[in-house]
């Protein structure tokens, strides 16, 4: 069950899937706390259904890139709000038939939404962060910030 939920975290991160905040660090941190910070804050708004602080994540156009996806059009995701909403909802209900108990669900999830190992490769202004198995890229902005620059539903 435990390499189940982490293939699932390790989706959800793609779908962009473990440090500090909940919130992404202010402009000028250094590379690695910043995106440590954008991709804890992007998987814990998915898991708790925070469509603001998950699509905040995000890099111009990784949405739209993903909103004109065969996958979105077979979903009927039209915006960001609804992204989350189906993720999140496929990661509760995947983790419900383990955990009756929402609370022990939550406690299990914690771990895996903030790992402490994240193997992270900056090249530049991008990088790719592996929280899990699947890699998450990211840009850096003009604001110094990190964002992820791609997101993908389970279809």
């Amino acid at each position: 069950m435990t390499r189940t939920l982490v293939s699932i975290l390790a989706l959800c991160a793609v779908l962009a899937g473990c440090g500090g905040s909940d919130e992404a660090p202010a402009t000028g941190a250094d590379p690695e706390s910043a995106i440590r910070s954008t991709i804890e804050a992007y998987q814990v708004g998915i898991w708790e259904g925070d469509d603001e602080r998950a699509c905040a994540q995000l890099a111009p156009g990784a949405l739209d890139a993903m909103l004109a996806s065969d996958v979105s059009k077979q979903t009927g995701i039209t915006d960001c709000a609804g992204m989350v909403e189906q993720v999140s909802a496929y990661e509760h209900a995947l983790v419900a038939k383990q955990y009756k108990d929402p609370a022990a669900a939550d406690r299990f999830m914690q771990p895996l939404l903030r790992p402490k190992d994240l193997k992270l490769k900056i090249t530049g202004s991008t990088a790719v962060a592996r929280p899990f198995d699947e890699p998450i890229p990211l840009a850096e902005q003009d604001d110094g910030s990190w964002r992820i620059t791609r997101v993908a539903v389970p279809g």
